[in-house]
């Protein structure tokens, strides 16, 4: 039951990408060209459809869940919550958040490693590509 609803979850997710990409604005120089800035997306989301249709007439191997499943999930949910806070914060806050939430889930705990890391790869961001490279992240 878990493998079909993953399955038709790739699907729609397959299908939603085909969808949107077919709203993408295109320049009126590249409306008639073959290959265009749609073609890789529709290549993408059409490729994840046959994908998981084929793998629905398969029948799926018997497998163990694995204990590493949760932190897997919370890796994730890190992830999406850094998507969330980019506009509210910025791209080196939540990186440095991502950063030190990633580093709790793996394991790390030593507090000089953790602050280390997290404060010192956003500020080492933040000076080469605001500072040194003059370039501003739009977010």
């Amino acid at each position: 039951m878990i493998y079909r609803s993953i399955l038709v979850s790739l699907f729609a997710l397959g299908a939603g990408y085909v969808l949107l990409t077919s709203q993408i604005v295109l320049d009126p120089w590249s409306e008639m060209d073959a290959i265009n800035s749609r073609t890789l997306p529709y290549l993408y989301g059409t490729g994840l459809m046959l994908c998981a249709f084929m793998l629905a007439w398969q029948q799926p191997n018997k497998v163990e869940v694995s204990r590493r499943l949760l932190p897997l999930a919370a890796v994730c949910l890190v992830i999406i919550t850094f998507i969330i806070l980019l506009p509210y914060t910025g791209l080196w806050w939540a990186l440095g958040a991502l950063l030190l939430l990633n580093m709790l889930i793996m394991g790390e705990r030593r507090l000089p490693i953790l602050l280390g890391t997290s404060i010192s790869v956003p500020l080492v961001g933040w000076g080469l590509v605001e500072q040194l490279l003059e370039m501003v992240i739009p977010l």
